[in-house]
């Protein structure tokens, strides 16, 4: 049986209790290292050393990562007034 995880990419340094969501990726049976590999570079960000190929810097190198380790898929929302 697949698995589907939502990954939101919030920004928290918008409101804290309302944080933006700035993107959402639909991931089909992700690798969980890979996933908190992700999470550990996004929170480092600040923290780079200049010669780390792995770095992510900039907001488009995290649609890089993904495409390189995960499977995604599109999910387009339909709505239904009652």
């Amino acid at each position: 049986m697949e698995k589907i995880i939502r990954l939101d990419i919030i920004d928290n340094d918008w409101d804290e209790e309302n944080p933006r969501i700035m993107d959402t990726f639909y991931l089909v049976n992700p690798d969980m290292e890979k996933l908190d590999k992700l999470q550990k570079l996004m929170n480092n960000r600040f923290d780079y050393e200049e010669d780390n190929e792995e770095n992510i810097e900039y907001f488009e190198e995290i649609y890089d990562y993904i495409e390189e380790n995960f499977t995604s898929i599109d999910i387009e929302l339909k709505e239904i007034e009652w």
